[in-house]
């Protein structure tokens, strides 16, 4: 296979695009697998000689008869080293730079090669901003240095590429402001450049379609064997893996990809940035990659635990398994990771990458993919310490020398990783990534190029490509990333015997926004009546809602037995697994786990977005239960939230795990049992009360009887009269106080229920008690006496009133913790 050489010359003040450049060319060699090989010749990647200079040894490999193919020149504020006078200009002159020799020996193999080899592409950086901040603090003398250096590229420019006579412009070359707008019109010049010695497709193809299936993954992520049909990223791939090194070059290896929901995040991270980094990150101290891939879920509820499986696993990928070094390697080390990460990353971690060398000089690395960062925050089994010990354990990695750290997690939820600092020291600089979604000439490589890799062809219709059509619908929307892959996957599944993708299956599927919906429902329709009827029951299982307002719908992965063989339920997901509308991780032993591939289905299909609109206070409630469980704290009488829940198991009450429903049981137990105890405390007051008032009524009768029995003696009754008053208001004070001091038993062992019954007798005997009143207000509100609201002068409502037996006056008690006594 032919070799293409793509000589890349660049002084010492762009290195950042001289790294681009090279890491270009190595991600454009999937854009022509199977054509020809990119080879990038740099001048630290020669074989040079000590017995000559290195300006000697790069003119070697420049004066080979067709030794370079495409030259790249890239300048802004330096134009090179000298090179000496050994090596003269053909007039007799010296070279300013090896720059300049470079770029004569380019033009002269041009002219000896005819117009069409090497090709020749000049940059220049126009950043004065950049330039004069570079100068700031330095020495005069340095800076009159580094000035002179920008004229001579400036004279350079001037003299090669403009006549001076006519101020025409004799040579192209292309401005650039900073390194990522270089990189991306590079890309676009390269592939202009190259794409002609392509041509046609001959041989077999790179995706082998009758092996590796569809080189369109429709709303599952691409992994990392598909990074050979991963395209459209290419920009954010070297974007995030330049992050990574300037993160590693500080001490913290660790970047957060933040995007919205079907940003193609996970895409990016598994097919795009870990394949590059394997492949590329490898120099003379690093040996090799190994490589580990996670989401939160797949590592159960002791994230540390889990994450150490994961680093000693060897299928399906080979990750660290040097760490095992004992029957119980895997329980210490997730142990190790849970208590003291640091201690056990340095002790057990970085010796096993060491060994993991086999005694070679270097060491192998691991690159470690927490994907989904969100679910640390909607699975309700975490509590804020668990959250936090993990990523103190990643954090422990970053930092270790020997690992990278990627993760990714939905930009709805960075408020939530705020809440920890650990993540938030991490990401500090360079550490976070924002995906944008793809630009137009992104979402054309994304369509075309797995179809041309694959041999796939798009069907022409009056001179206009399908794939056009495709990308002009789709650039209107490029939030509908999703929606294009699984259009793509669809119009795969429906090409011809010859591998056409046509018109008419696009038409038919409803274009990128109707496909996925129009599939779904189709879907949907050929189900059994009993299957259709448990859409409500299978979306209450695999959907949630998260954040702080509960607004945001997630998918969430539950157990593949919760939905038993045979049942009608389980017809809907098996059809929906066969759709790739969900997807499952089960074992040949029938464990594993079931999710909504992506949530994309849950906005543009019409039924499972009108379900989730008329649950959503359902899903809320639950979300919240779900909470309150993992706190510990029990659902109260008066709680909004225990009403709503008791209507919601009660008219939904498979919507509830077994934990939930037990919780929820147990909160209302609770309650009733709280209730009975004060209905029996009423009944008690009532009968005192009913006892009371005929008494009263009892005593008034005799005394009336008394007055006309007495009459003629008038005088003299009313003498005894007053005396039997005085003695009865000391007797009653001293029942009251008798009353009183009975019920102060009753409290102090704890018999309140009996207490208020003394205390309303000793309030009955002698209203004017202080010490009952103040006593009777305090049990009344711990017991929470409930009665209508008084408009009366408390600072909170009155939860009790009664009448004295006399009927002359009333007492009051209040939340706000007082009794009184009105007339």
């Amino acid at each position: 296979m032919k070799t293409i050489r793509i000589f890349i010359s660049s002084p010492g003040d762009v290195a950042d695009e001289r790294d681009r450049a090279r890491q270009v060319v190595e991600q454009l060699r999937r854009r022509y697998a199977g054509q020809f090989n990119l080879k990038a010749v740099l001048w630290e990647d020669l074989p040079l000689q000590a017995d000559m200079s290195f300006q000697q040894g790069i003119d070697m490999v420049l004066s080979k008869e067709r030794g370079i193919d495409i030259a790249i020149f890239i300048l802004w504020s330096r134009l090179g080293s000298p090179i000496g006078a050994v090596i003269r200009k053909p007039d007799g002159s010296s070279y300013r730079s090896g720059t300049e020799r470079e770029f004569d020996l380019i033009l002269a193999a041009r002219r000896q090669g005819g117009v069409d080899s090497p090709k020749i592409l000049v940059y220049t950086r126009q950043d004065e901003a950049s330039f004069d901040e570079s100068l700031r603090g330095k020495p005069t003398e340095e800076k009159t240095l580094l000035v002179e250096q920008k004229r001579l590229v400036e004279s350079f420019i001037q003299e090669e590429f403009h006549d001076a006579n006519t101020k025409t412009n004799v040579r192209a070359y292309h401005s650039f402001d900073y390194p990522v707008t270089f990189s991306h019109r590079l890309r676009v010049h390269l592939q202009e450049v190259l794409d002609p010695l392509a041509g046609d497709f001959v041989g077999d193809p790179v995706w082998d379609i009758a092996k590796k299936g569809s080189p369109f993954r429709g709303l599952e992520a691409f992994e990392f064997h598909h990074n050979a049909v991963f395209f459209g990223r290419e920009d954010e791939v070297l974007e995030v893996r330049r992050a990574l090194q300037r993160k590693a070059r500080e001490g913290c290896a660790f970047v957060l990809i933040s995007g919205t929901s079907g940003s193609g995040k996970s895409s990016l991270a598994r097919a795009g940035v870990l394949p590059t980094i394997v492949e590329y990150e490898v120099d003379s101290s690093v040996l090799g990659w190994r490589y580990a891939v996670c989401t939160p879920s797949q590592l159960g509820s002791d994230l540390c635990a889990g994450l150490a499986r994961l680093l000693c696993s060897e299928k399906p990928e080979k990750v660290l398994p040097e760490l095992r070094i004992a029957g119980d390697s895997v329980d210490v080390l997730g142990r190790g990771l849970n208590t003291a990460s640091q201690a056990t990353v340095e002790q057990s971690i970085r010796p096993a990458l060491i060994r993991a060398a086999q005694g070679k000089p270097g060491s192998v690395r691991l690159c470690l993919l927490v994907d989904q960062l969100e679910e640390i925050f909607t699975d309700k089994r975490l509590s804020d310490d668990e959250r936090e010990r993990f990523i103190t354990a990643l954090e422990s990695l970053a930092r270790s020398g020997g690992v990278w750290v990627l993760a990714t997690a939905r930009s709805d939820f960075y408020q939530h990783c705020q809440r920890l600092p650990a993540l938030m020291r991490m990401k500090e600089g360079h550490g976070q990534v924002d995906l944008l979604p793809p630009t137009t000439d992104g979402l054309y490589r994304l369509i075309a190029q797995p179809a041309l890799l694959a041999s796939l062809i798009f069907e022409t219709r009056d001179g206009a490509s399908l794939a056009n059509r495709i990308l002009n619908d789709a650039a209107a929307h490029p939030e509908l990333l999703p929606l294009l892959s699984y259009l793509l996957r669809e119009l795969f599944e429906q090409r011809t015997n010859a591998g056409v993708l046509t018109f008419a299956a696009y038409e038919q599927l409803g274009g990128v926004e109707g496909a996925l919906a129009k599939r779904a429902e189709t879907a949907f329709s050929s189900l059994s009546d009993a299957a259709q009827r448990e859409l409500g029951n299978v979306l209450r299982a695999l959907v949630n809602v998260s954040g702080d307002e509960e607004e945001s719908v997630v998918r969430q992965r539950i157990a593949w037995e919760t939905f038993p063989a045979g049942k009608p339920a389980r017809m809907l997901v098996d059809r929906f697994v066969a759709e790739r509308f969900l997807v499952t991780d089960v074992d040949s032993g029938g464990k594993g786990t079931v999710a909504v591939a992506h949530e994309s289905l849950l906005r543009v299909w019409n039924r499972a977005a009108q379900w989730i609109l008329d649950n959503r206070e359902f899903l809320r409630v639950r979300a919240r239960v779900a909470a309150r469980m993992k706190e510990g704290s029990r659902l109260l009488e008066g709680d909004p939230l225990l009403e709503l829940v008791r209507f919601h198991l009660a008219t939904t009450p498979n919507g509830f795990t077994p934990e939930l429903r037990g919780f929820i049981e147990d909160s209302v137990r609770t309650v009733e049992q709280a209730k009975q105890r004060r209905e029996r405390v009423r009944n008690n007051v009532v009968i005192v009360l009913v006892a009371l008032t005929l008494a009263a009524i009892a005593a008034s009768i005799v005394a009336i009887a008394q007055k006309h029995h007495a009459e003629e003696q008038r005088q003299e009754a009313e003498r005894q009269k007053s005396r039997a008053d005085a003695e009865k208001q000391e007797a009653l004070k001293t029942l009251s106080q008798s009353d009183f001091l009975q019920a102060e038993q009753l409290i102090a062992a704890n018999r309140q229920d009996e207490a208020i019954t003394y205390l309303l007798q000793s309030l009955s005997a002698n209203p004017e008690n202080d010490a009952a009143l103040t006593r009777l207000a305090t049990c009344l509100t711990e017991y929470s006496w409930e009665v209508p609201t008084l408009v009366l002068k408390h600072d909170d409502k009155v939860i009790s009133v009664q009448f004295s037996p006399d009927g002359k006056r009333i007492v009051t008690a209040s939340w706000d913790g007082t009794a009184r006594v009105w007339d």
